[in-house]
């Protein structure tokens, strides 16, 4: 009896060992091919990267390049005016004025497709108070010509790239003093903290953005107040680049001639002090 117990138990003990080590080599197997699996996806992420950084580079020399012949076309162009404006009939003239405007719209696009590939990110510590002061410089002539009002709320300190951030605040604060309504622009900034992030409010008394418009505004090329005027698509696309960047997320909410109010958030981060 004693030697058919130890065979018993040798027995089993060999299909227990049979069965872990199959269990074993289930998990190994299963092991590479997570292993296999991630390193592919590693590849694609940093092939997708760099075809990004690739695409981005090309927009900047690509623009780049455009650069000095629209300026000479442009520069051109203001030059016959001068010498010849006494000259022209009225068509001619009309036809003239048209192609002087279509040419610097041309060379504004050119440059915001610069400033939008030249998005990257460097953080530090970011007064909003004062990046606020420096979009407002940069707007001063507008601001006067418009009688535009600006006004805000105490806004805090982020780690953030200070000159997107100026970037982002010129855009937002310049839409409504280029497409105003009949009353004097007014806007009004402001920051509440919600949890882990910042949740910053443009407010303005603009003409208002229709709803079916309110996610298409940021893509590039999307121009919701016509061919003719002077916006380039690019603005809002720009601002919508620089939140992600900085981890956060934008949205406007606004009605036709009831103004519109444009949200963004940035994330709390460690370190840096709260108040302005």
């Amino acid at each position: 009896m004693i030697k058919t117990e130890e065979e018993y138990l040798k027995q089993y003990s060999e299909r227990i060992v049979r069965k872990l080590e199959e269990k074993i080599f289930e998990l190994e197997r299963e092991v590479a091919e997570r292993r296999r699996a991630e390193d592919e996806l590693r590849k694609t992420l940093t092939a997708l990267a760099r075809s990004s950084a690739e695409l981005e580079q090309f927009v900047h020399l690509g623009s780049r390049d455009l650069q000095a012949p629209l300026k000479t076309v442009l520069g051109n162009l203001e030059l016959i005016c001068q010498r010849n404006c006494g000259k022209f009939d009225k068509e001619d003239s009309e036809l003239f004025t048209r192609t002087l405007e279509t040419v610097a719209r041309m060379q504004k696009r050119n440059n915001d497709l610069i400033a939008y590939s030249r998005v990257g990110t460097c953080f530090e510590t970011a007064d909003c108070a004062a990046v606020l002061n420096c979009a407002l410089d940069n707007l001063k002539t507008a601001i006067k010509k418009s009688g535009a009002v600006v006004t805000h709320d105490p806004l805090p300190k982020v780690s953030a790239d200070k000159q997107q951030l100026v970037q982002l605040f010129h855009n937002l604060i310049d839409n409504p003093i280029r497409f105003k309504s009949k009353e004097q622009p007014r806007v009004h900034i402001a920051a509440v903290q919600k949890g882990n992030e910042w949740l910053f409010s443009v407010r303005d008394n603009g003409i208002g953005i229709d709803p079916q418009f309110h996610d298409s505004i940021f893509l590039i090329s999307q121009r919701i107040y016509g061919k003719e005027s002077e916006s380039t698509g690019m603005g809002l696309a720009i601002c919508k680049k620089i939140v992600e960047r900085h981890g956060g997320r934008i949205w406007v909410e606004s009605k036709p001639g009831e103004g519109s109010t444009f949200y963004f958030t940035l994330p709390v981060r460690e370190n840096v002090e709260a108040a302005a």
